[in-house]
């Protein structure tokens, strides 16, 4: 799901919401946009691993206010962000964020809900055209290499010719 919060005091879209990942997430260049002091950024010592399985250097952590929803019916609370290198998302928030309030996110249906203080339902809709634009980003991998053509590795065919 992708969807648009706003995270200190700015609308950021193509914000993915997996409830597969561990971690919330920052995006480096979003970071920059956000016109918050490098000053803040925390260290953090530890590994992290991408979608690939490969390991992510991290710049550092924050905790910024983020916010969900609109007017009345939003929901608003600090998240910690690992910052690390651009993806084709601009954010990422965990489960982690996602469990604190209780938020339900039947991806069939692109939409989450989230109970308030108030007692009502928050409901956040995905942002589709986001959704599809960020999913194409995520299929352009680099070209396969070609494989050279090794004797030794591939047998010839042989093929039996009766008479």
């Amino acid at each position: 799901m992708v969807i648009s919060v706003v995270i200190a005091h700015f609308m950021v879209s193509k914000v993915l919401i997996d409830q597969g990942s561990s971690m919330d997430i920052l995006y480096w260049n979003t970071f920059q946009r956000l016109k918050v002091s490098p000053d803040t950024i925390q260290p953090y010592y530890g590994p992290l691993l991408d979608f690939t399985r490969k390991i992510v250097e991290i710049r550092g952590y924050i905790d910024l206010i983020t916010n969900f929803g609109q007017g009345k019916l939003s929901w608003r609370f600090i998240v910690g962000y690992l910052i690390v290198e651009d993806a084709s998302y601009f954010a990422l928030i965990g489960r982690i964020t996602l469990n604190e309030p209780g938020a339900i996110v039947p991806t069939p249906h692109l939409k989450m809900k989230v109970p308030i203080f108030t007692g009502e339902i928050v409901t956040i809709k995905v942002d589709q055209k986001q959704t599809r634009q960020c999913y194409v980003e995520s299929l352009k991998v680099a070209p396969y290499p070609l494989l050279e053509r090794r004797e030794s590795l591939i047998p010839h065919l042989v093929v039996a010719v009766k008479s």
